[in-house]
């Protein structure tokens, strides 16, 4: 009895002992510690100012090349606020000259519009702009050749956007205005509203210059030809259809200050 007592006190005196060691080896060093030691943060509380050129793709009659500028505030590292502005003008498309081929001045017009007053009637994208919050919960480095390293970052964004459109029947009185509803260029002309969403990247040269490459979409309702579209023999705002507004822009981004913060 008395082997078998010491025994049991020597097992418990053993599983004391060694539970604050074994407890030890199960904490974890690395517990509270930042995912990533000494980061570079190229976007953390840091200005955007970066100007662009671009163009809108899929338009039925006129695209727009453009250029203009955008202005970011970065919070931190992925989250930001700011805005955009551009503007442009109008590059037919090759459907618009597919159509006006089969248009004339004089002569008989089979009911159509005369060409100059179809060329008139059709819009573009004057300017656009956009107030918007900017995520960017991608980010790394990459090699080229294993000689050359750069930073890149995966951006997107959404907000309001604003899209000026402008066609030129004011500039033609000569063009009937009961072919446009009696509303003369009002129908497919002037500010539109709607939501926007842009992807984008950036690939970093040094700590403070980078690349800026993306797509934009605005959707709002639009006319591209200031026609009746749904058969009604007038033409008003039940001719507008929503639909988006595409942009394509590449710029060189500035930030400021030049120089990064580095994590702990």
């Amino acid at each position: 009895m008395k082997r078998i007592i010491g025994s049991v006190v020597v097992a418990l005196a053993v599983v004391f002992l060694a539970s604050p060691a074994f407890a030890q080896r199960r904490h974890n060093p690395l517990e509270g510690q930042p995912a990533i030691r000494h980061r570079l943060e190229l976007r953390s509380l840091r200005f955007e100012v970066t100007p662009f050129a671009g163009f809108t793709m899929l338009n039925d009659f006129n695209n727009t090349a453009f250029g203009g500028v955008k202005l970011e505030y970065h919070l931190t590292d992925w989250i930001g606020i700011g805005g955009l502005f551009g503007g442009g003008a109008a590059v037919g498309t090759g459907l618009k000259d597919q159509i006006e081929q089969t248009l004339f001045d004089s002569g008989d017009l089979k009911g159509g519009p005369t060409k100059t007053c179809a060329d008139a009637a059709m819009n573009h994208v004057a300017y656009f702009a956009a107030g918007q919050v900017e995520l960017s919960p991608f980010g790394g480095k990459f090699a080229v050749f294993s000689k050359a390293f750069m930073n890149y970052d995966f951006y997107v964004d959404l907000g309001v956007g604003l899209v000026g459109l402008a066609n030129n029947l004011g500039g033609h009185p000569e063009c009937p205005s009961d072919q446009y509803g009696g509303m003369n260029n009002d129908v497919n002309n002037g500010l539109k509203i709607g939501p926007t969403g842009a992807v984008g990247m950036h690939w970093f040269f040094n700590k403070f210059v980078a690349l800026d490459l993306s797509y934009r979409a605005i959707v709002i309702k639009d006319n591209p030809s200031g026609r009746d579209t749904n058969g009604d023999k007038v033409v008003n705002s039940d001719d507008l259809k929503f639909g988006p507004k595409n942009f394509i822009t590449l710029g060189l981004a500035f930030y400021l200050p030049a120089d990064a913060e580095i994590s702990r």
